[in-house]
């Protein structure tokens, strides 16, 4: 079903349909300089883009503290906090810079302004080289390369905490393929991680049932569990 509507012929017209816009929750958003590709617009628009992310966002009540989104893309998490949470440190952290850029128009224009919306273009990475990145044709995806692509100045949350002495924080974790890195290469940031959540994919039952395991070890409980499109979303919190 969704191969038969989701094609770009289907994407074109609701698109056109549409004038460009897409409706986010109570909010229409805008996309004059094509930032945000057709598929990407047409899930918005069905309520059918990050549902599990978002869904997790509203069961765990992540808008009492400081957040810090990993991979924010476009930013359509943040803006779920952020409208919600107040006096709070939101944190982006993207390495395109043009889905950065469209994700701060968005926030600076109805994210609650009691906030403290910081943006930071880089990438989490833990080699010893400065990573390269390689925007996907038609995709919010963005590759770290060590060879091809643009070169990107690298973080770590450890850095992102000290930087703006965050004593306590909610984290969502969406790395594309390395969600598990910081849980293995700083595992001492996460005592002051109050919530969190991660998107990734699990080879299988064993590989997921592992990393559950090592959240309990960071003294978490597993609040949220769901299986969409091709990844798990995992939601935890102490």
């Amino acid at each position: 079903m969704w191969k038969i509507y989701f094609n770009r012929p289907f994407l074109y017209l609701e698109d056109k349909l549409n004038k460009g816009l897409f409706k986010f929750e109570n909010i229409t958003l805008k996309d004059t300089e094509n930032i945000v590709p057709l598929i990407s617009r047409s899930l918005i628009r069905n309520k059918l883009y990050e549902v599990g992310e978002l869904e997790a966002i509203s069961k765990l009540n992540f808008y009492d503290n400081h957040f810090i989104d990993l991979g924010s893309s476009i930013g359509i998490t943040t803006l779920s906090v952020a409208q919600k949470a107040e006096d709070k440190i939101i944190i982006s952290v993207e390495p395109v810079r043009e889905f950065l850029n469209y994700s701060r128009k968005n926030l600076d224009k109805y994210g609650n302004n009691s906030n403290n919306y910081i943006f930071i273009n880089k990438a989490i990475y833990y080699g010893k080289t400065r990573p390269k990145i390689i925007k996907k044709n038609n995709s919010l995806e963005g590759v770290l390369d060590e060879n091809f692509g643009l070169e990107i100045e690298k973080t770590n949350i450890t850095s992102i905490v000290e930087s703006y002495n965050l004593t306590n924080f909610n984290i969502l974790i969406d790395l594309e393929g390395f969600s598990f890195e910081p849980f293995i290469e700083e595992p001492e940031i996460f005592k002051f991680c109050e919530k969190l959540i991660i998107e990734e994919s699990f080879k299988n039952s064993e590989e997921k049932n592992v990393f559950i395991e090592k959240l309990r070890d960071l003294g978490f409980k597993v609040k949220y569990e769901k299986h969409y499109w091709n990844s798990t979303i995992i939601g935890a919190s102490k």
